[in-house]
């Protein structure tokens, strides 16, 4: 049992514990640092990579916004078993999203499409599928050029070819294009116009070419010699389901600066839950630890650092409160009933079933008191209530007396009260 009363929180990005635990934690809210999560200690590009993002090292902001996601695994991939800290190497030139002043000057369109072309040169090639036709909001016969539209297939005989870099002299053609992802773009910044022409041309090079859009794009940025893009404010412009981040184009972009345990959350592995449930546990841990899961506004384990321990909301707190109510052995003392009993009132509207269960539970369990319940009894008139009273080894004399000579009538189908009352 003293493994479980002593283990430290480990549903977490277990920093407290790590032997470079002050050059972590003088890190959070670097913009120089990003943290990433894997099943493997090593960090790498994974080419497989199932989104049109580009391909690269990902990671998140290493903010406390990041750390809170991690903690519940609310961040994609961060139920896995480790959390790779990782620097912007020194030297290392970087798109900062939406921050000009961060990212310097930019190459001009010309310069990006002659690196784009070195690097592949079916760009400045006939190799983009096109189709033609007619402008139907002219009239017929006027002699108005057709309308060429993007194809889909190459083998189709209205197919004619075109370069790709000829295809994105129009803006709108780049704008199409540049949509490869959910993610913002059309940003005003001079990095988010690049990003969003890199896009553009690793869209059209996957049409033209048949290569991967990922592969493409993450080419194209080493190209024009760029080693990592961040997101500079989290608005979401590489993808908007996980705005805070960042990727690195290549692993010699980044410094690996440390490796930190992590662990999958799952509420009932948790700590401060076993404390509550665990047969055996002092009933003084049992106490101090159900007064911090309904102490505060970000309840954690007793003795838990907030900045790195799990907070519980409501849902987990009423799903505990039903679990250890569940069974009357389970000790509770009658200031832990009186705490969870104001708990469940003050947060009825959330879970009202459950609330109620759960209160029902209380008036059932042995560690009310007989004062605790004649006070009760005086506002609760719920036919369940009294029927849980009923149950109590603690239930006052005179209500079972009330009952037993019909003064007081509980229309609740309990084999219980029903022994209780051939009993009396």
């Amino acid at each position: 049992m003293s493994s479980i009363i002593d283990q430290m929180i480990d549903e977490e990005l277990r920093i407290r514990q790590h032997p470079n635990k002050d050059m972590i934690i003088s890190a959070i809210g670097d913009p120089n640092f990003l943290v990433t999560f894997s099943d493997v200690n090593k960090v790498g590009i994974n080419p497989k990579t199932k989104f049109n993002t580009p391909a690269g090292i990902y990671g998140w902001h290493f903010t406390q916004n990041t750390i809170d996601g991690a903690k519940k695994n609310k961040l994609f991939a961060s139920g896995r078993d480790y959390g790779h800290l990782m620097k912007i190497k020194d030297g290392a030139k970087v798109l900062w999203l939406g921050d000009d002043g961060k990212t310097g000057a930019v190459p001009s369109r010309e310069e990006v499409n002659s690196a784009i072309a070195k690097k592949y040169p079916a760009f400045i090639k006939d190799t983009f599928p096109v189709y033609e036709m007619p402008d139907t909001s002219k009239p017929m016969g006027s002699g108005a050029p057709p309308i060429v539209l993007m194809a889909h297939e190459k083998d189709s005989d209205r197919v004619s070819f075109r370069t790709p870099q000829e295809w994105l002299e129009d803006p709108k053609h780049v704008e199409t294009l540049s949509k490869v992802s959910q993610r913002e773009y059309g940003g005003s910044t001079e990095s988010e116009k690049l990003y969003d022409y890199v896009q553009a041309a690793a869209k059209a090079l996957e049409n033209a070419t048949d290569k991967k859009i990922t592969i493409i794009s993450n080419g194209i940025l080493r190209a024009l010699g760029y080693d990592a893009v961040i997101d500079a404010d989290g608005r979401g412009i590489i993808h908007k389901a996980e705005k805070e981040q960042g990727f690195f184009t290549h692993r010699g972009a980044l410094d690996h600066v440390a490796t930190m345990l992590n662990k999958k959350y799952m509420f009932r592995d948790t700590t401060l839950y076993k404390l509550l449930r665990e047969p055996g546990v002092p009933i003084d841990k049992k106490a101090a630890a159900l007064k911090s899961l309904l102490g505060s506004d970000a309840p954690v384990a007793p003795g838990e650092d907030p900045q790195f321990a799990p907070s519980f909301d409501s849902r987990d707190i009423f799903d505990t409160l039903d679990y250890i109510t569940a069974d009357t052995s389970n000790p509770l003392t009658p200031e832990m009933i009186k705490d969870m009993l104001v708990w469940v009132e003050e947060n009825m509207d959330e879970s009202p079933l459950l609330g109620v269960n759960i209160k029902n539970k209380l008036y059932a369990h042995p560690g009310m008191t007989t004062e605790m319940i004649q006070a009760a009894l005086k506002k609760e008139q719920s036919p369940d209530i009294y029927g849980a009273i009923l149950t109590n080894p603690n239930a006052p004399a005179e209500l079972l007396r009330g009952v037993y000579l019909g003064d007081i009538v509980v229309p609740v189908d309990d084999e219980k009260i029903v022994v209780l009352n051939i009993l009396i």
